[in-house]
């Protein structure tokens, strides 16, 4: 899964010429938007649903249940139920199973998944032959995982990082940090003022190492080949390798990002859920609705 990278020292977002306005249709405004490895997932109210952006045959589907979150990264997906346990579903290999909950939030990269509990401890799980499950005693209030790496965010907005972190880029050290974001070998973060930090190794071909200065960034998807991230007027800046079409982004607005594989998904305020950036010979570029909490490919 893992490319060689050669990431570009300055951000680009390239306006791409595909229309935005699609036929008029009433389409559902999910929650929450994940990816897998290029599978994406949508939660809308406490329903979850998922579908493959390219061509694929892992079993990607969500399992029956209620869920108030959903978290991907890499090989594997996970949602948190009402009752405060951890469901993960994988759209690629064997993984071991979550830990019992109860737990208040999850957190998902490659190889592994965590879950923060009521009292701010971290538990983490991942595949039997990558990682052993492990602990950290915080308090957190948000973890974030990666191959491996987790990260922990204190109650100032310091962030911390453990296991077997050979790393080549620092995580910062102020405090003031909301939230964060991991998949492949690396983490990004947001603070108060919106400003973006990464982090990881370029052992593996991930490399994050030049990132936007600006401020006022809103959310970010982090993908094997770079990263993009949401700006304050709702456009899309992305960095990184383009080797499939990840700077192609189409034109804004949108209100969410998630990222995949070498794949990036937006949600925009219609509903609608556009995606940029996959594999030779996939169908993507591509939109998609949600209806009745169902995701579907569009027209």
């Amino acid at each position: 899964m893992i490319a060689t990278l050669v990431l570009l020292a300055a951000a680009c977002s390239p306006v791409s010429s595909r229309p935005v306005d699609l036929p008029p249709a009433v389409y559902d405004i999910p929650d929450q938007l994940v990816m897998g490895t290029d599978v994406l997932c949508t939660r809308t109210g406490t329903k979850a649903s998922c579908i493959a952006v390219e061509p694929y045959s892992g079993g990607y589907e969500a399992p029956p249940g209620e869920y108030t979150q959903l978290d991907g990264g890499g090989g594997q997906l996970c949602g948190l139920t009402t009752a405060g346990e951890a469901q993960c579903w994988y759209d690629d290999g064997d993984f071991s199973p979550p830990e019992p909950g109860p737990f208040v939030a999850l957190g998902s990269g490659s190889f592994r998944s965590c879950g923060l509990r009521p009292d701010g401890s971290v538990t983490c799980w991942s595949w039997p032959d990558a990682q052993t499950p492990s602990e950290r005693p915080g308090p957190y209030t948000a973890v974030a995982g990666a191959t491996k790496v987790t990260c922990g965010l204190g109650p100032t907005g310091t962030i911390e990082c453990w296991d077997a972190w050979s790393h080549d880029t620092e995580p910062p050290t102020t405090p003031g940090w909301v939230s964060m974001e991991g998949y492949g070998a690396w983490v990004c973060a947001l603070n108060t003022e919106g400003r973006l930090a990464c982090w990881g190794t370029t052992r593996g071909g991930n490399v994050p190492q030049t990132s936007p200065t600006d401020v006022g960034f809103r959310d970010v998807a982090i993908m094997v080949v770079g990263a993009c991230a949401l700006r304050a007027d709702r456009e899309v800046t992305c960095w990184g390798a383009d080797d499939a079409g990840t700077f192609d982004v189409p034109p804004g607005p949108f209100t969410e990002i998630a990222g995949g594989n070498r794949s990036v998904c937006g949600l925009r305020p219609s509903g609608i859920i556009s995606c940029w950036g996959c594999i030779e010979d996939a169908s993507c570029p591509a939109d998609f609705g949600v209806v009745g909490g169902e995701l579907a490919r569009l027209p």
